[in-house]
């Protein structure tokens, strides 16, 4: 290989872990089923787990050094936060999540136009599907005589 020196990357097993609890930011109560996803400074995931029925979590074997663990569950907001493995021994964490929104209903529009114009809000004579008649200036939904259809939403 030469003179010129060559690079590697070395990635030694660690004797670190990770421990925690995922719990409900709202009354503290544990969250079962939690998808945890360790990542490093290079967005590599040394890690995935779940949380168990109270909400813990363990992670054995980390490298030292700065991770990110970020955490999701159904139906609160996903949340990361930044953790330092310093040495030998378990560091411990304890997460909260936030309950999150679920909008569910239907959203109808005309044949002629997307349901994207409608879910537009501030543009004068189109919110929320609603037109301005040109001879009348009066406000009427869609165009008359157009069938309308039904499009489910659903926001999570």
């Amino acid at each position: 290989m030469g003179e010129e020196p060559v690079t590697y990357d070395v990635r030694f097993s660690g004797t670190s872990g990770l421990a925690g609890t995922v719990r409900d930011g709202d009354g503290g109560w544990p969250v079962e089923g939690a998808l945890i996803v360790v990542t490093d400074v290079r967005g590599e995931v040394p890690a995935t787990v779940k949380s168990d029925h109270e909400g813990a979590f363990s992670v054995p074997e980390l490298p030292a050094g700065d991770l990110t663990v970020a955490v999701d569950a159904s139906g609160r907001r996903p949340t990361a936060l930044p953790v330092q493995i310093s040495g030998p021994g378990v560091t411990r964490v304890e997460v909260r999540l936030l309950s999150g929104a679920q909008v569910q209903g239907v959203a109808h529009r005309t044949a002629a136009r997307g349901l994207r114009d409608e879910l537009q809000p501030g543009r004068p004579g189109r919110h929320r599907g609603h037109r301005r008649h040109p001879a009348r200036g009066a406000r009427h939904p869609g165009r008359p005589g157009r069938p309308t259809a039904a499009r489910r939403l659903t926001v999570r």
